[in-house]
């Protein structure tokens, strides 16, 4: 899937084989493991769009693995979480989205 300055390269869904045509259909790359798409140095962001309890493990891990993160709501399923995270977001934008 091309947009203008975007190329969608990679999938992840556990749910559906690797053989399923979505994956051919918008030409990416299937993956059964989402650290394996967080490790690609080709990969620079990531979309969150799976279910709510997996979001709070999966934007930490993207975030400390450099990559830019965008989550659909919710991003955490309690406040606990948003106030652990919220020390957290100043090192990963000043880190890693900063000129």
């Amino acid at each position: 899937m091309r947009a203008k300055k975007i190329d969608i390269t990679h999938a992840f869904d556990p749910q559906i084989s690797k053989d399923d045509p979505v994956f051919s259909d918008f030409s990416v790359d299937p993956s059964l493991n989402f650290d394996a798409i967080i490790d690609s140095p080709s990969v620079d962001a990531v979309i969150l769009a799976t279910p709510n309890q997996f979001h709070e493990e999966q934007v930490i891990s993207a975030a400390n693995k450099g990559k830019q993160v965008f989550c659909e709501k919710p991003v955490a399923l309690n406040m606990r979480v948003l106030r652990e995270w919220h020390p957290l977001q100043k090192k990963w934008y000043y880190s890693r989205c900063r000129p």
